[in-house]
């Protein structure tokens, strides 16, 4: 808000707000792909063809992988009066809510939605455990998240 003035700041919440709800969008353009894919499926004539949506659309199933990029961070960074070696802070504070706001969608979405196909917490955390660094920094960074994770599950593969 503000931007290029002595009183820019950036409106975290509204970011937040944002970020949750691209994932629940995304998540309905996947739905909307998949029922897309099967009506290719209906109509192919070749069976080749008709093999290869089904990959697609399992694959799209299995997974449910969105992605939940983002651009002009540089942009955000010169409307805030920063310079980049000045920016560390506002960029942490913005890829960390960012990625909250991901995985709490992705979580709530599970419960009302379902997971993706190939989830299994046991794979990520076996016997209560990280398997892999990237599961350790969850749990050791996010550990509500991580037991919600656990109770409802997750409909993303990855965000």
């Amino acid at each position: 808000m503000n931007p290029f003035t002595s009183e820019a700041y950036f409106d975290f919440e509204l970011f937040r707000k944002v970020a949750y709800q691209q994932v629940i969008f995304l998540d309905d353009v996947i739905e909307l792909e998949c029922k897309n894919i099967l009506n290719i499926i209906e109509k192919s004539d070749s069976e080749s063809e008709k093999n290869l949506w089904r990959r697609v659309y399992d694959t799209a199933q299995q997974g449910r992988r969105i992605g939940c990029g983002f651009t002009a961070l540089g942009d955000t960074i010169a409307a805030m009066n920063l310079a980049f070696k000045d920016s560390h802070h506002l960029v942490e504070g913005i890829m960390e809510t960012k990625f909250k706001a991901e995985l709490e969608a992705s979580i709530d979405l599970a419960y009302l939605r379902g997971t993706f196909l190939d989830y299994d917490y046991n794979l990520e955390y076996p016997e209560d455990k990280p398997s892999n660094q990237w599961y350790e920094f969850l749990i050791n960074n996010y550990p509500k998240l991580v037991s919600r994770m656990k109770e409802l599950g997750r409909r993303n593969v990855s965000l």
